[in-house]
């Protein structure tokens, strides 16, 4: 496997890479590399690069899957269930689960939350103060900048369409799990029927 330093000079895991210099990552130094902060945020941004030596991943989120070892492409729902173990890969799960108030008004609203960390799983909602005939879709989209797309605030993926909410809390959780980056962005379309504060528990895990 093999880096490119496409920044200004920069040291990862004690190896410094000038402007455009490659590396290859030796198998025994692989797990470091992964698990590295500094590595997964520039890959995540493009100003490091990874692939086989002919090609190399662009992309964000392709780039730091192709690291990991997991081979996505983009953001997309994993096939099997995603808390079995704490353990994926070389990484650990924490729970990052995080709550925030969303003022409504009548009509269509854009309720957004930015992911905080650089590698995260997203598998539930908890909706609180939601009214009946209201509805929902369910989106992640791609951070203001376009770090994994290309293109500032596209839709990677949609995981809700047009759902009705009931009067109180509406609660969903997936077996399955998304997977999220730093900056991308969780949006709520919220069809309110009433104007208020709504309240939102977003179910995330950092896994580092």
């Amino acid at each position: 496997m093999r880096v490119k330093n496409t920044s200004t000079e920069k040291t990862y895991c004690g190896q410094t890479l000038a402007t455009n210099q490659e590396y290859d990552i030796q198998s025994t130094e692989l797990t470091r590399w992964q698990s590295d902060d500094s590595v997964v945020a520039d890959l995540s941004t493009g100003l490091l690069l990874v692939g086989d030596g002919n090609t190399y991943q662009t992309a964000g989120a392709q780039a730091v899957n192709y690291l990991l070892g997991t081979g996505i492409k983009e953001v997309s729902v994993q096939v099997q269930p995603p808390f079995s173990s704490k353990v994926i890969g070389t990484k650990k799960l924490y729970i990052r689960a995080t709550g925030k108030a969303h003022p409504v008004t009548v009509g269509s609203n854009n309720l957004d939350f930015l992911v905080p960390y650089n590698v995260m799983k997203f598998n539930g909602i908890q909706i609180v103060n939601c009214e009946l005939g209201e509805t929902v879709n369910l989106k992640v989209l791609d951070s203001a900048t376009g770090a994994y797309s290309t293109f500032p605030n596209y839709m990677l993926n949609q995981f809700g369409f047009t759902i009705n909410l009931p009067n109180g809390v509406f609660i969903k959780e997936s077996q399955y799990d998304a997977d999220v980056y730093k900056d991308m962005v969780i949006r709520i379309e919220y069809t309110a029927v009433t104007a208020r504060d709504v309240r939102i528990n977003y179910s995330i895990h950092e896994l580092k």
